[in-house]
């Protein structure tokens, strides 16, 4: 007799959350199961979403495990995944901002009292009122036309690497751990290369070779300058300025003594980075594949900042698909299987005890 199936947990229509990379993002259940069959390979339902505010070329096939229900716990749960992503601190209200709740509440606390006069004339007359609403109109098309002109690069991202995401998220946020650096599989300096011998050996149009090397370098580029703004959980922060400072310092620099400049693997992110340990190298000569991977979820905003022509858009799309397809074929090879422990030592230099 074969195992009773259980039955889907959610229905067509629902509201919930769903897993995009590390972040929860609003979903509607479009139809349960998928175009081309109702489970994945493992047995797990899988269901259609679309995403709350996005294009439908962002609808997406997901497993059951990628869905939350929405609830005050869920909720909680990706204002806290917000804040790990968004570690921009909250700014102070400003002189106008100030000014402006002082007269809101003056407004409340005499009844709308405050510029009665300027209002009434404003709405006897009409005519203030229809210029500022024309105004803003125009200003609010504009902007529309401005983010509709915008440059959109949808990036389908491999099953297999949203899953290794997922658990890069709950490893790093809830387990308290972090990747071992440098990164013991292969750097993102050293998997690019890879993938470009890889990709030159198929090319025999040197336009085409250009432009992967051009896409490799912009890559690389990219990430370098990402990795310390975006790409990092705030546990592993700590860990990024201290190997920031290896980064800018020299062997002459170096005060500690040789015999403690190796961690040990039991030591683990318990003691501090060595201080010339990375000295002369760049990000993505330290960092690995799960990193990149958190840029490749990202780079789609990134590149709507931009000014790219429709025609790069859809070659770096093309390019950067590949990748994405490659490295999740190769994802045994180059991402790590086990995370380091931070330890009390790493957690007391995090919350400034060291």
């Amino acid at each position: 007799m074969a195992p009773k199936v259980p039955a889907p947990l959610y229905k067509e229509g629902e509201r919930v959350f769903c897993f995009h990379g590390p972040m929860l993002y609003e979903a509607k259940i479009q139809v349960v199961g998928s175009p081309t069959k109702e489970r994945s390979k493992d047995g797990e339902q899988m269901y259609r979403v679309h995403y709350k505010g996005w294009k439908a070329t962002w609808d997406d096939t997901v497993v059951e495990s990628r869905i939350k229900p929405i609830n005050e716990e869920t909720i909680a749960e990706r204002n806290a995944l917000k804040e790990e992503l968004d570690p921009a601190p909250k700014h102070k209200p400003t002189k106008a901002s100030t000014s402006s709740a002082t007269t809101n509440k003056a407004r409340k606390s005499t009844g709308g009292a405050v510029n009665s006069d300027r209002d009434s004339e404003a709405r006897s007359s009409g005519v203030g009122g229809r210029k500022r609403g024309h105004d803003a109109l125009e200003s609010q098309l504009q902007q529309e036309e401005h983010f509709l002109a915008r440059p959109t690069l949808p990036l389908p991202i491999p099953e297999p690497l949203k899953s290794l995401l997922v658990d890069d998220w709950e490893n790093i946020t809830k387990n308290l751990q972090l990747i071992p650096l440098p990164h013991p599989r292969a750097t993102v300096s050293a998997l690019l290369t890879d993938w470009q011998a890889r990709e030159e050996a198929k090319r025999v149009n040197p336009t085409d070779r250009q432009i992967l090397e051009e896409v490799i370098k912009g890559l690389e580029e990219y990430f370098n300058r990402c990795l310390g703004r975006i790409l990092l959980y705030r546990l592993e922060r700590q860990q990024w300025l201290e190997v920031l400072g290896s980064m800018e310092s020299t062997a002459e620099t170096s005060t500690v003594p040789a015999s403690k400049k190796k961690k040990t693997a039991k030591e683990g992110a318990e003691a501090a980075i060595d201080p010339t340990q990375f000295a002369g190298k760049t990000p993505s000569q330290i960092y690995g594949a799960e990193h990149l991977t958190r840029l490749l979820v990202t780079l789609p905003e990134l590149i709507a900042q931009t000014n790219m022509d429709q025609a790069a858009v859809g070659r770096l799309r093309d390019e950067v698909q590949g990748l994405a397809g490659w490295l999740s074929k190769e994802r045994e090879r180059f991402f790590v299987k086990e995370y380091e422990n931070a330890g009390q030592g790493y957690l007391a230099r995090v919350k400034g005890g060291y």
